[in-house]
């Protein structure tokens, strides 16, 4: 019961070791080839997996995506899950996966939760040195470094837009807010945003507040659940971006097509933008803890619908290599 509970809020489970001069082995599966690695850090041997698209070669410099898995997932998982190596396939990037400690990425909120407090886990300081060593390892664009995550691994992006803006062009995060622990935090600059989050979560609450992770609607009524800290609401969130970018006015709204009116789900899409830096939120009216166009991983009374009106990978894609620093 407990495994399960660490699968649900990390969606399903939803890995560099270079260390030094770099050690890794390619792990082939049927639906991709990932290159494992690991690298030292604060102590502790750290994983990513990196997937290179065809006809790589080390003269010419290519986006990079880090894409974060959520709570008890794993990198490997997050790419099945995502489908992000064979966009990257498609579209000529670069995508890491990186693992976080006991399957997830490290903040105050998660110290007490995973018997973590006495370890001293720089989740931001092991994302910067990974990234310092891609670059050192593989021919990348620094000028066009994003960051991608669901739930915990959503989260993160958002503390590694606070924390380490200067090295991402732009994030982009479903089913996640910025953590109350981050929201007084000042970014060092301007950094392009995108939230893709569903009105009914029923983990992350899009009006903010407690993260509860409970199996079923009536544990939920209940008070049953284990807690995983709060955050800020999804409309708080937009406008702490919209500050931080000097936006202002009114959104662009776009309502998506109701391509499956079986999905119990709509959605709609709100943008500001001044041409170089934007801030877009993708309401899914109805939507659960999920990731559009993903699978229905466990039950809608566990974490709500799925919307299938798109995709979420392609739109996120889309949103980022629109933007460079």
């Amino acid at each position: 019961m407990k495994r399960r509970t660490l699968l649900l809020i990390g969606l399903l489970a939803l890995s560099l070791s270079v260390a030094g001069c770099g050690r890794g082995r390619r792990a082939a599966t049927a639906e991709t080839a990932l290159i494992e690695m690991t690298v030292e850090h604060g102590g502790l041997e750290r994983k990513a997996f990196v997937h290179l698209p065809p006809g790589y070669d080390d003269q010419t410099p290519l986006p990079l995506v880090m894409a974060f898995h959520g709570g008890g997932g794993r990198g490997e998982q997050y790419a099945r899950f995502t489908k992000f190596d064979a966009l990257a396939d498609d579209e000529g990037f670069i995508v890491v996966f990186p693992e976080g400690v006991q399957g997830h990425w490290y903040d105050e909120r998660f110290a007490e939760a995973f018997g973590l407090e006495d370890q001293e886990i720089d989740d931001v300081g092991f994302t910067l040195a990974l990234l310092e060593t891609l670059k050192q390892t593989y021919a990348i664009d620094g000028e066009r470094v994003y960051a991608t995550g669901i739930s915990n691994g959503g989260i993160f992006c958002q503390q590694l837009a606070i924390e380490a803006t200067e090295h991402f062009a732009a994030v982009a995060s479903a089913t996640a807010q910025i953590p109350d622990v981050s929201a007084d935090m000042i970014p060092q600059g301007e950094i392009s945003v995108l939230l893709m989050n569903g009105t009914d979560d029923p983990l992350v609450p899009y009006d903010g507040g407690q993260i509860v992770v409970a199996l079923s609607e009536k544990r939920r009524e209940q008070g049953q659940g284990q807690t995983r800290g709060s955050v800020l609401s999804t409309d708080e969130t937009i406008a702490y971006w919209l500050r931080n970018n000097g936006l202002t006015g009114e959104p662009v709204i776009e309502e998506i097509e109701d391509k499956d009116e079986e999905d119990g789900a709509t959605a709609v899409v709100q943008t500001w933008s001044d041409g170089r830096v934007s801030v877009v939120l993708y309401r899914i009216d109805q939507g659960g803890h999920t990731y559009p166009g993903g699978p229905q991983y466990l039950p809608k009374s566990a974490i709500g619908n799925v919307c299938r009106d798109f995709d979420a990978t392609a739109v996120i894609w889309d949103f980022l290599r629109q933007h460079s620093r």
